[in-house]
């Protein structure tokens, strides 16, 4: 079950930080799997390796176009790539 908010996290808030660095371990390790390289995805979608390191590491919330343009070259919904977050960090 992904991460549900009835309000979105604020960057720097404590859970903004909790959901992006799960979201951005998700992410790596969703792209792992598949056996894809950081500079292969980004090339595909034509983007900075730069900017995708630094999601994956947890500094970012992307936005709604990226998410679904990183989760059509994973081949994964975009819901897929949204962490699953215990009830208990709320």
């Amino acid at each position: 079950m992904a991460w549900l908010l009835t309000e979105p996290p604020t960057k720097g808030s404590l859970k903004g930080r909790k959901f992006e660095k799960a979201f951005g371990q998700r992410l790596a390790s969703i792209r792992l799997e598949r056996g894809i390289g950081i500079y292969d995805l980004c090339s595909e979608l034509g983007m900075s390796a730069t900017k995708t390191r630094m999601f994956e590491t947890g500094y970012g919330i992307p936005n709604l176009r990226l998410l679904i343009r990183w989760a059509s070259a994973l081949g994964v919904q975009p819901g897929d790539i949204l962490p699953t977050i215990p009830a208990e960090i709320d």
